[in-house]
């Protein structure tokens, strides 16, 4: 996917545990739910990752992504990750980490550079992506991805990978994501409070694509479009490149906020009658079956009241309406929807709602398919459902880059080093 899928400066790691450890962690940090993966390299020798543990935390202290109390959060994460490490058998060395606070916002900058007829060489390249890092830079927020979409060598069409070919002008455009910094120093600050090291942070949108999309779908062009809890993250990807990424703040956690209100019952019993009983198509039969549940303040097994599956129906549907609306009019902000709008996929744990499919389909008016993220060996089955897409996604984002960081604005320098360092390696 491109020959950088993004250049990094991370956070500067610090030593942990078991020095030398080849397990590295995968945390997403969810809205809904904490999610943590510990994998290693598997025996095969093609540098695949082998999932060696697993866990899951609902979430504490976390509002759309965004840390809102240190304390909750700490605990939580911390718990999530010992789990997983616990199951492996050993202590992660660092950890790639999936996030969607901070709004995430990405800008294509198109640069170029004159060579004189000379040949293209590694430094030519990082010179370019040095300067979209530092075009990009902007008051208050911090560059996390630099994506190359394309090269193109004087008037010549796209090239794939320009090193090592004669030009007179190299011509890049790169898609530059930030974020808000204070957000994402708030969101490192818990983690390393875990005593764990940052390896990358990663935009969720940018990983839930890469862990449900084909080659195929990436290249000729497809839309991701994860319904999480706090928020609905978009990405798009052509040209085997991201291209646009998007979020609207209405997630999964509104259906379940609409229906405690509606019925009304308690936030958990909602959340258990949106994914055990919910759906978005009516028949008949709906009108007549009748599910119990808790009323507010009350134990489950005290008093409770009745509702038809039908009424349960008619408040899920106007809110997941909403959604794929507000979805569908950002998407067709971008010039970039009428070359990928017929490839949509989705994910995120909204997409296992009965009907949701079936609904995107008609509101998008195309096929639509639900994304599962089961390519990973070891991965285990409750994992292997749509909401797991961001964490098996930085699985993906390790394997494409090989290993290199995220940028931030106050490391590009040492990430352009990191970076040429790659070149020279990926060219042996």
């Amino acid at each position: 996917m491109g020959i950088i899928e993004s250049i990094s400066g991370s956070l500067k790691r610090r030593a942990r545990g078991a020095e030398g450890s080849n397990l590295l962690g995968a945390l997403d940090i969810g809205s809904s739910n904490i999610s943590c993966l510990v994998v290693r390299k598997d025996g095969g020798g093609n540098g695949a990752w082998e999932v060696v543990g697993a866990s899951r935390r609902m979430s504490a202290g976390i509002k759309a992504g965004r840390i809102v109390d240190m304390s909750a959060a700490e605990a939580t994460i911390r718990a999530c990750v010992d789990a997983a490490e616990q199951i492996a058998g050993g202590r992660v060395r660092s950890l790639v980490v999936g996030f969607s606070c901070g709004a995430p916002e990405g800008r294509m900058i198109s640069l170029s550079t004159r060579l004189n007829g000379s040949v293209v060489r590694d430094e030519d390249v990082v010179w370019l992506l040095r300067q979209g890092c530092e075009q990009n830079l902007r008051a208050g927020r911090t560059s996390v991805h630099a994506i190359p979409c394309s090269f193109r060598i004087d008037d010549s069409e796209t090239v794939r990978d320009p090193r090592g070919m004669f030009a007179r002008t190299l011509h890049a455009d790169i898609h530059v994501i930030d974020a808000k910094a204070n957000v994402l120093q708030n969101l490192t600050a818990c983690i390393r409070r875990c005593h764990l090291d940052i390896e990358r942070l990663v935009v969720a949108s940018y990983a839930s694509g890469l862990s449900v999309l084909s080659n195929d779908e990436t290249e000729l062009g497809a839309i991701c479009i994860d319904l999480g809890g706090g928020s609905s993250q978009v990405s798009m990807f052509f040209g085997g490149a991201l291209v646009y990424i998007d979020e609207t703040h209405l997630g999964s956690q509104y259906i379940t906020n609409d229906i405690a209100r509606g019925i009304p019952t308690q936030l958990g019993q909602a959340e258990r009658l949106k994914m055990l009983h919910g759906g978005v198509f009516e028949d008949p039969a709906d009108t007549s079956e009748m599910i119990s549940c808790a009323k507010p303040g009350e134990e489950e097994e005290s008093e409770t009241h009745q509702i038809s599956r039908a009424n349960l129906i008619n408040i899920i549907r106007p809110r997941l309406e909403e959604i794929f609306e507000t979805v569908r009019e950002r998407l067709r902000q971008s010039s970039y929807y009428d070359l990928v709008g017929r490839c949509i996929v989705l994910t995120g744990g909204g997409a296992s709602l009965a009907g949701a499919r079936e609904l995107a389909s008609n509101i998008f008016d195309t096929e639509v398919r639900v994304g599962q993220p089961s390519w990973v060996s070891g991965l285990p089955k409750a994992m292997c459902g749509p909401d797991s897409s961001v964490v098996v996604g930085l699985l993906a984002c390790i394997q494409e880059t090989n290993n290199t960081d995220i940028i931030t604005n106050t490391g590009v320098t040492s990430a352009m080093k990191r970076i040429a360092s790659w070149l020279r390696a990926s060219s042996n």
